[in-house]
């Protein structure tokens, strides 16, 4: 606790400093000393004394919280006044930024006479609520006294140290596993042994942190245990154990395909179809059911599969004992010499100098730490990380000889010491911002940006001194949690996920502990239990509610943040939102609504004075209140993919806190923006800027303020007026631009010189407006951008050429152009060759474009060469081209990827592309000849081809990755020149009967074929011994993807069983040989 008032108090006095001798707040005092602001002045000036005499007692403190309970009582008395006394500091703040907003001259507030701001007084009672703290702040300085608590320097010893369950996957790291070799040993004699007249349960029971995930992880991927058992499927379960949500996820995982059934019956007839005369293997990671009437549910479609096996991995024995199980495997601790082994790989991996000392300071008292952590890998880990990086002996001295090993340790606390004492070294900043994500339910994946962003709304932020936003701040506090082991990432096996973070349940465990009250989940709205001490909470509801009431928050509340959050595959809340619910929690610095039904906010959200995070992502609101543009602390408003949304209020001009806007972005649809927008001159990001087209709507010129932009994308680039100005050269931060066009009934034939556009704005009167064309090209080449943008996209852009600063090498820090053309009537392209750092480029949709030649590089000498640092290049729809010539040695000294597609008049590709590694070809119909290409690895054929390019001709000695669709010959032939070839895909060639030629390949490793209808075999019988095939007889599957075929394992050897349901088929055609099935 001590820790985390350190944190708010620091927050207080940095407030109490801005206000007192901030220019701002003294600029609004009149002189006289007499008047009630000089005394509420000098109160703020003994209020912030006595804050720092308090602070500075802190780290005497955060030893004595562990054992003296009148300390535990201190501590919570001063964190309620300190909450108080950041309230009444926030609206102070909030009446300074009131004041400017209304002082100033606005479209929407009428502009007040001089002199009348001065008249304004600061909300009644704050004067009364000033003194009230104070006073209490001086009975708790009292009692630091009689507590005999030292006032020293507790910011620096402080600074000193500064240096659900989890969704689980079958993936694991075996480099970071240490001391399991015999354990994996074990159980994978378990699984090998047949013979038994029902499923085998092989349960592994151990504490939290010792590992049995891991073990399940290391035996589900051995290659023995992988070629034993026909069916896989890892299932990460949950403390609810929800048999059909469990079989649901089975039946996709044996079955390869979508489960939406939600009738336990269906599932198990599919389920016990699939497996039938199979051989599985079923990992339930994490169980904690104890009732066996839900465990022989779930069992009733394995009841007869011989020779299959099932690893349960759970912390409890009962639960084990309920599955008629063999005896369970009770996972050990590790050696202290093998927990020093991941206590070391972790605390040295980025000093490895230390990697090979066996003696020395550190590493003694790493050796000792390491045993403290009682052969709990979870600990060493964590520990580990604690002092990465860190070579200072006393930090590890202390660590050593910390007092909460002996403390926790007499307490038996639930928390492992190790973890606790993890916690404990953490900076001040850091141990709230971790303490915070308690709000969380268990097993929540959560995305970096969207933390830190909460962290910011509640003033977790500690300014660093340097030029670094609060974001940047934000994200080093993010990483250094996760180098701490306190976040981890996601091990979830879907791909939409990467980039997203999760707490291990200990470490959930750990930071619920130290929150208490203060963070609390609940799964029913109705059973929402906050009290006097919850400041921050979350709704999590379950399946099956879909009405969210807030009966609960019928009084006023003190919580800080409120969370709907929606787990995977969760049906839409209908969420009803009274009058009162806003009006009972005005301390709500976060409030997130997104995933709901939510149509309507009330105006009662105008009375959230504190409120910095709005969140609305994926509702149904079509409209926001006008009172909402009266929060002006607000920072973050979070509209994304909210597509019924018609308009912003008049008013947003007047939310001058706000650095994040997120809009949908409508290509075919219009928000209408009013004017106003870029007194937003705080805003980072702006997903969507909408132009209008009269002087009610934001034109391209509200941008020019916008300064801190980092990425914008611009929609109706069609709307600018010459009257507009176009200059974002300012826009110093912007990396990433995305421009679009769109023209509605307004083709590309039309030669219309105005376009006629109807706005529907329910506050606004419906109006229908004449809007004066500029050509394209025009707007576009006096478009004025700053060269430090890094991305760039122009989507159907319509113009006659492009403009000529696109090739300009001052935009030196250029790595991404995407040029999405939407008409025919460009037809060269601009010598971006010269943009000395760009590394991918996409050219589409140029119809009338015949010949890619010489100044498409820049012109550029022979010597010197284009696009010296292009890696992917992709050219799509180009009917016209017939070549692209001119391509010099020195040119693309760097590509590595190469797409093209839909270029059907195209019949050469030029020479001197020695670097290029994959090639896709794609409805290029008189193509019929390959350039050497000695680097390609992967080649990927499909679409409408001339089939002669694949001839003996062709000589690709390093190409390792083949894959060919739509192939409209009965025979393919192989030839001796692709000796590297390791991958080879075949799908959806409707005509094929027969592969010939196979014996020449000779480094073959595995053949996938699919949708193959006529497919008989392969003519050859005399294949390596090691040949694996995959053989799909039913629908087509997507086209692999090159990167997926590189790291994708080798196709697994299929035993004969694997062809049950084919077998008639494949004992007619004899398609493969023999020895490839014994």
């Amino acid at each position: 606790m001590a820790s985390s008032l350190f944190s708010l108090l620091v927050s207080a006095v940095t407030k109490l400093t801005r206000f007192v001798e901030g220019a701002n707040f003294t600029s609004l005092l009149p002189s006289s000393s007499s008047n009630p602001f000089a005394t509420l002045q000098e109160d703020l000036k003994h209020l912030k004394r006595t804050l720092l005499r308090i602070h500075a007692t802190l780290a005497d403190v955060e030893e004595r919280e562990i054992r003296d309970s009148s300390v535990k009582l201190w501590l919570h008395e001063i964190k309620a006044v300190a909450y108080d006394a950041d309230d009444i500091l926030d609206e102070y703040h909030y009446e300074l930024l009131r004041r400017q907003v209304e002082g100033k001259p606005s479209p929407v507030i009428r502009k007040r006479k001089m002199g009348e701001i001065h008249d304004l007084s600061f909300p009644a009672g704050l004067s009364g609520r000033i003194n009230e703290v104070r006073m209490r702040l001086d009975e708790i300085a009292k009692d630091r006294d009689a507590l005999h608590l030292r006032e020293e320097d507790g910011e620096r010893r402080l600074n000193d140290a500064c240096w659900k369950l989890i969704p689980t996957s079958s993936l694991v790291d075996d480099s970071r596993v240490y001391g399991r070799d015999i354990d994996k040993k074990n159980i994978i004699q378990l699984l090998l042994s047949d013979g038994q007249p029902k499923v085998d349960v092989i349960p592994i029971v151990g504490p939290g942190g010792v590992g049995k995930t891991t073990l399940a992880q290391l035996v589900y991927n051995d290659p023995m245990v992988r070629c034993h058992f026909h069916l896989y499927a890892w299932i990460c379960t949950s403390q609810s154990f929800d048999v059909l949500k469990i079989t649901q996820t089975i039946v996709k995982s044996v079955t390869k395909s979508s489960c939406d059934s939600a009738e336990l019956d269906d599932l198990h007839h599919s389920l016990k179809k699939a497996l039938k005369n199979k051989k599985f293997l079923l990992v339930l990671d994490d169980v904690w059911n104890e009732q066996q009437s839900l465990w022989e549910l779930l069992c009733i479609p394995f009841s007869k599969s011989m020779s299959s096996k099932i690893i349960v991995t759970t912390r409890n024995e009962s639960t084990a004992r309920i599955m008629h199980a063999v005896t369970p495997y009770r996972l050990g601790l590790l050696t202290e010499k093998d927990c020093w082994l991941v206590f070391k790989r972790y605390a040295f991996e980025h000093q490895p100098q230390f990697m090979s000392i066996s003696s020395g300071e550190l590493t003694d008292m790493g050796y000792e730490i390491a045993r403290r952590c009682e052969g709990l890998p979870l600990a060493a880990k964590t520990l580990g990380s604690l002092l990465r990086l860190e070579t200072d002996e006393e930090m590890w001295r202390e660590v050593l000889q910390s007092e909460f090993w002996v403390v926790l340790n007499e307490e038996r606390n639930e928390i492992l010491p190790a973890l606790m004492l993890s916690y404990h070294r953490m900076p001040s900043h850091l141990r709230q911002c971790f303490t915070y994500t308690s709000a969380f339910p268990k097993g929540y994946l959560f995305e970096k940006p969207y933390i830190v962003k909460l962290w910011m709304a509640q003033g977790y932020i500690v300014h660093n001194g340097r030029n670094s936003s609060p974001e940047e701040v934000g994200g080093t506090y993010f990483d250094e949690l996760l180098q701490r082991s306190m976040f981890q990432h996601s091990q979830s096996l879907d791909t939409t996920k990467d980039g997203w973070f999760c707490m291990h349940e200990l470490i959930h465990d750990l930071a619920k502990s130290i929150s208490g009250r203060e963070c609390i989940t609940a799964h029913d709205s109705r059973s929402l239990d906050v009290d006097e001490d919850t400041l921050h909470a979350s709704l999590v509801p379950t399946d099956g509610q879909n009405i969210i009431e807030f009966q609960t928050l019928n009084e006023p509340k003190r919580l800080r943040t409120f969370l709907i959050l929606k787990l995977k595959q969760m049906q839409v809340l209908q969420v009803e939102m009274p009058e009162f619910l806003l009006q009972n929690l005005k301390c709500l610095r976060t409030i997130d609504l997104s995933y709901t039904m939510l149509e309507v906010l009330p105006d009662s959200i105008g009375e959230l004075k504190h409120l910095r995070y709005l969140g609305l992502r994926e509702t149904n609101i079509r409209v926001l209140p006008e009172s909402l543009c009266s929060l002006y602390n607000l920072q973050v408003l979070d509209l994304s993919h909210c597509m019924s949304i018609l308009e912003l209020p008049q008013g947003i001009g007047n939310l001058v806190s706000l650095r994040h806007l997120s809009l949908p972005v409508m290509e075919d649809s219009h928000i209408c923006m009013p004017t106003g927008l870029g007194n937003l001159t705080n805003l980072r990001s702006l997903s969507a800027f909408y132009i209008g087209g009269n002087k009610w709507h934001c034109g391209i010129g509200e941008l020019t303020g916008l300064v801190d932009l980092r990425e914008l994308r611009i929609l109706g680039l069609e709307r600018v007026t010459e009257s507009d100005n176009a200059d974002l050269t300012k826009m110093k931060n912007l990396e990433k631009l995305t421009i679009f066009w769109s023209y509605g009934s307004c083709t590309a034939s039309d030669d219309c010189s105005r376009i006629r556009v109807q706005y529907n704005c329910t506050n606004w009167r419906r109006t229908t407006i004449d809007i004066q064309k500029l050509d394209a090209a025009y707007v576009l080449e006096n478009l004025q951008l700053h060269t430090t943008l890094k991305e760039l996209a122009l989507n159907g852009y319509n113009g006659t050429r492009l403009p000529s600063w696109l090739g300009d090498p001052s935009f030196s820090k250029l790595t991404s152009i995407r040029l999405d053309l939407g008409d025919d009537k460009c037809t060269f392209l601009p010598p971006l060759g010269r943009l000395p750092s760009l590394k991918h480029l996409f050219v589409g949709g140029m119809q009338r474009m015949q010949c890619i030649g010489r100044e498409f590089c820049g012109c550029c000498s022979a010597s010197a060469g284009g696009f010296r640092a292009l890696e992917t290049l992709e050219l799509t729809e180009m009917r016209a081209l017939e070549e692209w010539r001119e391509v010099h040695i020195n040119d693309f000294p760097r590509l590595d990827e190469l797409a093209i597609s839909t270029c059907p008049k195209l019949y050469r590709l030029p020479d001197c592309l020695s670097s290029l590694a994959k090639l896709e070809i794609n409805d290029c119909k008189v193509l019929t000849t390959f350039p050497k290409l000695p680097s390609l690895t992967g080649l990927k054929l499909w679409g409408s081809c001339n089939w002669h390019i694949w001839s003996v001709s062709l000589d690709l000695p390093n190409l390792e990755y083949l894959q060919i669709s739509n192939y409209d010959r009965p025979t393919l032939d192989f030839y001796p020149n692709l000796p590297a070839l390791k991958v080879l895909t075949i799908e959806c060639c409707k005509n094929l009967e027969k592969a010939a030629g196979s014996h020449h390949l000779i480094s073959l490793q595995s053949l996938e074929i699919y949708s193959c209808p006529k497919f008989q075999g392969l003519t050859d019988k005399h294949l390596h011994p090691q040949f694996a095939v995959f053989l799909g007889l039913g629908e087509s599957k997507p086209p692999l993807p090159y990167s997926k075929a590189r790291d994708r394992p080798l196709a697994r050897l299929m035993q004969k069983e694997d062809f049950n349901s084919h077998q008639e088929r494949i004992s007619q055609f004899n398609l493969f040989p023999p020895h490839l099935f014994k």
